[in-house]
């Protein structure tokens, strides 16, 4: 589950809830109350009132009555002044509010006479009207207060997390003394949350300690027998004796030596973290390495008769490791070549980008944004092709690594272009 609002605003919400709600309960109760009283005494008051204030009219024509309450006796025809709002109430208790007055009426009938008690509250409605407004204002305060309480509250709450997620954030996975955070917390849920992420930053940096010293023992091993396949070579093309066939059999092998010996530092500088990767960078040709990849694969594509081919209008400059470049035009063009049975593949140069294209099966469209994940193949390509699935993800991280874009578009009437673009600067 997705939350788009962080602890602290999830928490203030959470407290302006609660608030409205007793707030809301309290200000509902209050004016029940207020109404049902209202209700009880002032109607049952005047029930009291209208029986002897009857039994006295019938005695006497003006009775006296008590101070608010006037009486109106309706016969055939209504007194002349006898009030517009009092016409059309036929029920036994009713209440008239008229702009700034408020009136309780009683009407009681005996025969053909109607009697109508009417009293006066318009006091009791200003007060009833203060009482509201001074509840409206005390619930707006208890609102805006739940707010302020809700941050101050939110802010203690989540200290501890935000303590931790800067730790997190922080860490530095080569430090030997790495702190443990979890002394800092107590046996709560925040400081199980710290102990867990202690244990998986120990966990992560004995597993990479341990993959750098693999790495850097691959890197020391390698190096020895490609040193002296790289000095027999020189030794073999020393020699006069050779006949052109064989002396350039020990020339792929002698630059194949080299390029082994750049390979495992440049897979040694990818598993590194690097700050300032363009540190290392250099100008160079990308016509030459394309032309040397495209050779070498001429070299060693057997049974399969393509012959790459490269279309170059401009000499296109490029800033990088040139071993790296060399890998990622080598990983296409082998993408290439598993994937076209019939056709050609071209490689071409433009000023700012570098097309290599196939006539073969190409990729489904839904599988463009997945096919540079490692070991990720097509399925429906997975019996066609030899790979792993490791070389465009390879492509894509050195192309990463250097800040190049890295895309895949259809070619009628079947097959697939990949197209590095380099920076505007590298032309």
């Amino acid at each position: 589950m997705k939350f788009k609002q962080n602890l602290r605003t999830r928490l203030v919400i959470a407290f302006f809830l609660l608030t409205l709600t007793l707030c809301g309960a309290f200000a509902i109760g209050i004016f029940s109350i207020i109404h049902s009283l209202e209700s009880d005494l002032f109607y049952r008051h005047l029930d009291q009132d209208a029986e002897w204030i009857i039994k006295a009219a019938k005695k006497e024509s003006a009775p006296v009555l008590p101070s608010g309450i006037k009486l109106y006796i309706v016969n055939d025809t209504p007194p002349p002044d006898f009030p517009e709002y009092l016409k059309d109430l036929k029920k036994d208790h009713a209440e008239i509010i008229l702009d700034n007055e408020a009136y309780h009426v009683v009407i009681r009938e005996e025969g053909a006479i109607r009697y109508y008690l009417v009293q006066d509250q318009s006091q009791f409605e200003s007060l009833e009207q203060s009482i509201g407004i001074t509840i409206i204002i005390g619930f707006i305060i208890a609102l805006a207060g739940s707010i302020w309480l809700g941050y101050a509250t939110a802010n203690r709450i989540i200290a501890p997390v935000i303590e931790l997620s800067s730790w997190v954030k922080n860490i530095d996975l080569a430090d030997t003394e790495l702190k443990d955070i979890a002394r800092d917390y107590s046996n709560d849920e925040v400081g199980l949350l710290a102990n867990a992420f202690s244990q998986y930053a120990q966990k992560l940096q004995v597993f990479l300690e341990r993959e750098k010293l693999f790495t850097g023992d691959v890197s020391h091993e390698l190096r020895t027998p490609l040193m002296v396949i790289s000095s027999s070579c020189e030794l073999l093309l020393a020699e006069e004796s050779h006949d052109d066939k064989r002396h350039e059999i020990i020339t792929r092998i002698h630059r194949s030596s080299k390029i082994m010996r750049s390979l495992v530092d440049t897979f040694l500088t990818l598993s590194r973290e690097n700050k300032n990767p363009s540190a290392n960078f250099s100008a160079f040709k990308a016509k030459q390495i394309v032309q040397e990849e495209i050779d070498d694969l001429k070299n060693i594509s057997g049974a399969n008769k393509l012959k790459p081919s490269l279309i170059a209008d401009c000499d296109l400059i490029v800033e990088g490791v040139p071993q790296m470049f060399r890998v990622v035009i080598r990983n296409l063009l082998r993408n290439a070549l598993h994937h076209t049975q019939q056709g050609s593949i071209l490689v071409k140069i433009y000023p700012d980008s570098i097309h290599v294209e196939d006539s073969g099966s190409g990729i489904p469209e839904e599988f463009k944004n997945s096919i540079f994940k490692r070991h990720y193949r097509v399925a429906s390509l997975e019996n066609k092709s030899q790979g792993e699935g490791i070389g465009l993800s390879i492509v894509k991280r050195i192309c990463d690594f250097h800040g190049w874009q890295i895309g895949v578009e259809a070619v009628q009437p079947h097959g697939s272009r990949f197209i590095i673009t380099f920076a505007p600067s590298e032309k």
